[in-house]
């Protein structure tokens, strides 16, 4: 948390009064919730109310008091209050906050400005000590996320996508001082390329995961509507307000809306943007369609680094078959060639499949092993749901 500014004017009607505006880098979530927390603290719940706004016919007429329930957890949630606030002091005066987004207003008599800059102070202190999203795994839309307990040494990949992962995306995240002495800086932005079910959302839940377990706080930005142009700028903002940041974006394609020239500029400067510059923040991006990403964002700046997922080697499809159902439910007579031959083309997703068919087999025959022919049918099986997908996703599927 910072505070980014702050101004004190004195009224131009009343030499008796002043005011004093304050604004932080915090979301405006938690700015409601810590205004809450410390007015409360300090002058206890019966003197926060709605701003008096009228007198009419000998009585006094007031706003509500604005409160909400603001989820902080994925089981616990707090008050937030914004609008306009009146604060009783035990003088009898009071004080006059205005809660607008991210900035915190306040109207007083002269002689309150010690107790008005105290609360801010304690406000401020409460926001650095109290952050409601850093450190979590949370989607743009402020929904916390129970990632799944996932073991990089439980997935298999290609030997060169584990490669590339440990060198431009972990490592990045376990050891960004010793990244930064060879010149390796954040932002940083990496594209999940490959054929649907190969892996890129699990490895991007993995990334997540590796994330959170060194501080850092994982984001996830679902797919936004056409009309929503700045909701990337928004995410990217939102990410570096809860920094060092990972930030997901799945389908990239569907975001860059390259036909409408105001959305591709602010997803441009969302990437590279000057402000985009100095965040402690790593974006994931994810595409099928890697023909359909705008020739403005490949270049390094606006994408770093291209992974590419595709389909596995004939050893690590082997691993992956082995490793769904138990290595020791298989039967030692089997010639992987044959598997592998049935299972040309294939995703993981899709190998997944064939060898979680084959157990169901295997557990409904009663049989003593999973065998080759178990296998091959189920390969053959999944063959023209493959195709299906493959047509309909298009040549680079």
């Amino acid at each position: 948390m910072q505070i980014f500014g702050w101004r004190k004017r004195t009224s131009v009607y009343n030499p008796n009064l002043s005011a004093l505006t304050r604004g932080f880098s915090n979301d405006p979530d938690e700015v409601a919730v810590a205004f809450h927390r410390v007015s409360l603290s300090r002058y206890g719940n019966s003197a926060i109310s709605g701003y008096r706004v009228a007198e009419f016919n000998g009585k006094i007429y007031n706003h509500p008091l604005e409160s909400y329930t603001i989820k902080t957890g994925p089981d616990t949630e707090a008050v937030g209050v914004s609008g306009a606030i009146s604060v009783s002091l035990k003088d009898g005066a009071s004080i006059y906050f205005t809660i607008h987004e991210t900035s915190v207003s306040a109207l007083f008599e002269n002689r309150q400005a010690a107790e008005v800059e105290q609360f801010f102070e304690e406000l401020a202190e409460y926001l650095r000590a109290n952050p409601i999203y850093r450190g979590k795994a949370i989607t743009t839309y402020r929904k916390f996320i129970d990632l799944p307990n996932i073991s990089p040494g439980k997935v298999v990949y290609s030997d060169k996508v584990w490669k590339e992962l440990n060198e431009h995306v972990w490592s990045l995240i376990r050891k960004p001082d010793e990244c930064e002495r060879v010149g390796v800086n954040l932002p940083r932005k990496i594209l999940f390329q490959g054929l649907f079910g190969s892996g890129k959302t699990l490895a991007a839940n993995i990334t997540a995961k590796i994330a959170i377990e060194n501080g850092w706080t994982a984001i996830v930005m679902p797919t936004s509507g056409p009309q929503a142009s700045l909701a990337l700028p928004a995410a990217v903002l939102f990410a570096g307000r809860n920094s060092p940041a990972l930030l997901i974006i799945e389908d990239i394609e569907l975001e860059q809306r390259d036909d409408n020239a105001y959305v591709l500029k602010n997803m441009l400067d969302a990437f590279d943007g000057l402000v985009t510059k100095w965040m402690k923040i790593m974006i994931i991006i994810t595409t099928n369609y890697p023909d359909k990403i705008t020739a403005a964002m490949n270049r390094p700046g606006r994408i770093d680094k291209v992974i590419k997922f595709g389909e596995l080697d004939p050893e690590n499809l082997k691993r992956l078959v082995l490793r769904v159902a138990g290595e020791d439910k298989f039967s030692p007579d089997i010639s992987w060639a044959s598997v592998v031959s049935a299972c040309k083309d294939y995703t993981p997703a899709f190998v997944e499949g064939v060898s979680k068919n084959a157990a169901l087999e295997y557990i409904s025959a009663d049989a003593k092993f999973i065998t080759e022919k178990m296998l091959v049918d189920a390969a053959n099986d999944l063959r023209e749901q493959f195709e299906n997908c493959r047509k309909g996703f298009g040549a680079y599927l």
